[in-house]
């Protein structure tokens, strides 16, 4: 009998590319709306209607959606990412991977296609997003049932997500899951993995210091190993398959 697949899941931003995607954006193109975007404008509003927002005003300033697409595509990849890409690559009969983020899918596809990764991934769930008739992202209102938990608000409960994803997928086909996230809103997820899991925070950013420095360890059941690059990732997934 063949030995069952790792599942690998992925966050986005400051996960598999460096940067916050909008957030880059924005502080490049349009600084005063970003030094809005750090005030009172991000706390209160919903994160659908906030990114749909900060796509509209950047419109009015004159951002071009050519010029908002360059930047996406300039996005780097965290450090050593694209040897970590290449691994998985050759390595397809061990693992799949899924990429769970609440950014929208536009934006995620021209950086997986521009880096040449979007074959990489089984499955991809985000936000569904369009370009409207004056040209600039819209993105579309999902169940609100995901952003009504406590870990993952005002993002997209990503627990929820992949719940309701197994729901009509078999996740027994896999060995383990290991989820290589940054943010706060990827605490509940980390949660909700079991002993035989991993759990892979980048080191020194939001979802680590919640783990070590806010108490949240005892919360974790899964393997927590901390992670500054790509090649780090590679020697950790090489021991979780054994």
């Amino acid at each position: 009998m063949s030995k069952k697949k790792n599942l690998v899941i992925f966050d986005m931003d400051q996960t598999i590319v460096d940067l916050d995607t909008e957030f880059s954006c924005v502080e490049k193109y349009a600084p005063d709306l970003f030094k809005e975007m750090n005030g009172d404008l991000y706390v209160k509003d919903h994160w659908i209607e906030f990114n749909n927002y900060i796509y509209k005003r950047m419109k009015n300033n004159n951002v071009s959606w050519e010029q908002i697409t360059q930047h996406f595509k300039d996005l780097k990849l965290s450090p050593k990412f694209e040897e970590l890409f290449n691994y998985l690559k050759n390595n397809v009969s061990k693992y799949d991977c899924f990429l769970v983020s609440g950014n929208n899918d536009i934006v995620v596809n021209i950086i997986l296609e521009s880096n040449n990764i979007k074959n990489c991934f089984k499955t991809i769930l985000c936000y569904k997003s369009y370009l409207d008739k004056e040209n600039y992202i819209k993105i579309e209102s999902i169940n609100e049932k995901y952003e009504h938990c406590k870990d993952c608000s005002p993002f997209m409960c990503k627990s929820m997500r992949l719940e309701d994803y197994w729901k009509e997928n078999d996740i027994n086909e896999y060995e383990r899951i290991i989820y290589i996230a940054d943010g706060g809103n990827d605490l509940c997820l980390s949660k909700k993995l079991t002993e035989k899991d991993y759990v892979l925070p980048r080191k020194n950013y939001t979802l680590y210091k919640l783990i070590y420095e806010k108490g949240k360890k005892d919360e974790i059941k899964a393997k927590i190993m901390p992670w500054e690059n790509g090649e780090e990732i590679i020697d950790i997934l090489k021991n979780c398959y054994h």
